[in-house]
């Protein structure tokens, strides 16, 4: 309570699905990209299925691990740790639902498509960086895989 922004922790939780024919361009798309909501292992390929669902989380534990080592200097800058993760399940409609005959897996990436249907991943970040910027480790677990970047921050 004696902060001004005190330790928080969000979840984003999205999904589809479908009943009947679909037509291509009513896939739903799983993001792809470093942000708060996204799968960072991806390296900006989205997922692309008939229906997903999607749970990302985020703890951030503002300056309190910074405040507890007694490194002052971060407290100042205003740094944030924060712990991160990600998972989806993907399927496609049954290949005679789809038109064009494509929906034989589980679900697809522009690319391929994962052997399970399942993405997992979990991380951490640095938060802060010149007061707009965030550094992210991600580490895939459902299968080899890890991403490193630099993203926005979020403000709030």
């Amino acid at each position: 309570s004696r902060r001004l922004i005190p330790n928080s922790f969000d979840i984003r939780i999205s999904g589809q699905t479908s009943r009947g024919s679909l037509p291509r361009q009513w896939f739903g798309i799983v993001d792809a990209s470093p942000v708060f909501g996204g799968l960072h292992t991806l390296l900006n390929r989205p997922y692309e299925a008939g229906g997903f669902v999607l749970v990302a989380w985020e703890h951030s534990f503002r300056s309190v691990l910074f405040e507890r080592l007694g490194w002052r200097y971060g407290v100042r800058k205003g740094l944030n740790l924060i712990i991160h993760g990600a998972h989806a399940r993907l399927w496609d409609p049954a290949p005679d639902r789809v038109g064009g005959g494509w929906g034989s897996g589980a679900a697809r990436k522009v690319g391929h498509a994962p052997p399970d249907g399942f993405h997992h991943e979990i991380g951490w970040s640095i938060s802060g960086l010149f007061d707009f910027f965030r550094f992210n480790f991600t580490h895939r677990l459902d299968k080899p895989g890890f991403s490193i970047g630099l993203a926005a921050a979020r403000i709030f």
